[in-house]
């Protein structure tokens, strides 16, 4: 009986597998547009127009006063914590 039933129940799903793939379609076209907005949009220009000054940002070297002060801080506060358990 299932095996009568198959083609029937093919038969009857294919349009909405149709339909289905239409839907997908469109969201893949939709997909596709955004991520040509947001590569236009991220993309920057090679040379600044005009007179503007070029930045370049310099990462501060490692402070062994900051590190140790901060560390004793938790150390204190780690103190402090258990004295009140």
């Amino acid at each position: 009986m299932i095996a009568l039933a198959c083609p029937r129940g093919s038969k009857a799903s294919a349009p909405s597998w149709r339909a289905k793939k239409g839907a997908i379609q469109q969201m893949q076209n939709a997909a596709n547009e955004l991520q040509k907005t947001a590569d236009e949009a991220t993309t920057a220009p090679a040379e600044p127009a005009g007179n503007v000054a070029k930045v370049q940002i310099v990462e501060p070297t490692f402070d062994a006063k900051s590190y140790l002060y901060w560390g004793g801080m938790g150390l204190i506060g780690a103190a402090g914590q258990a004295t009140l358990i």
